[in-house]
């Protein structure tokens, strides 16, 4: 044994491979056999911790703070978490659905092939333990984000399932 702990090779090849050596054996069977040895499909598990800034329970004493001083003056508390961009268009997705047929997409996922780009935006009351989602076609900047939230656009997200808020714009920089 090499010692060799993980390969990128489907059991189809390692089948293949094990015939141009005269061993006749189906992919079934080289999955089993991996199995049998401990070997099992596996995805990357984010572990390993960077180093991070001495700094930085000193950012959520302050949020804690802050948060605390808010809901003291009942003051909304909202939460805005950008998500990763997506290619709007026909492209793969993660997702399964039940179809009776599979969809086709795209073999690639170039951005020249899409209609555009969506930047969704989580905002989350803490109070009202309430949520909305807004997507962007534009720019995903701190911008776009504070837009997202301000009182001139909240109106368009449906407010009453954000708990009836309604923010002057002279409490939002509190």
């Amino acid at each position: 044994m090499t010692g060799l702990r993980w390969s990128r090779r489907t059991t189809t090849t390692i089948a293949e491979e094990l015939a141009r050596l005269g061993i006749a054996v189906s992919p079934n069977t080289v999955a089993r056999l991996l199995h049998n040895m401990g070997y099992s499909l596996r995805v990357n598990q984010k572990q390993i911790s960077t180093s991070s800034s001495p700094n930085r329970n000193l950012q959520f004493e302050y949020l804690a703070e802050l948060r605390y001083r808010f809901q003291r003056r009942h003051l909304p508390i909202v939460s805005v978490d950008s998500k990763k961009r997506e290619l709007v268009g026909n492209f793969k997705n993660p997702g399964r659905r039940w179809e009776s047929a599979p969809r086709r997409v795209y073999d690639h996922d170039f951005r020249t092939d899409s209609m555009g780009v969506a930047i969704p935006y989580g905002i989350y009351d803490v109070m009202e333990n309430r949520g909305a989602l807004v997507v962007g076609i534009s720019h995903d900047t701190p911008a776009f984000a504070a837009h997202a939230i301000s009182p001139q656009k909240l109106p368009r997200l449906k407010l009453q399932e954000l708990g009836g808020l309604e923010i002057p714009a002279w409490q939002l920089s509190t």
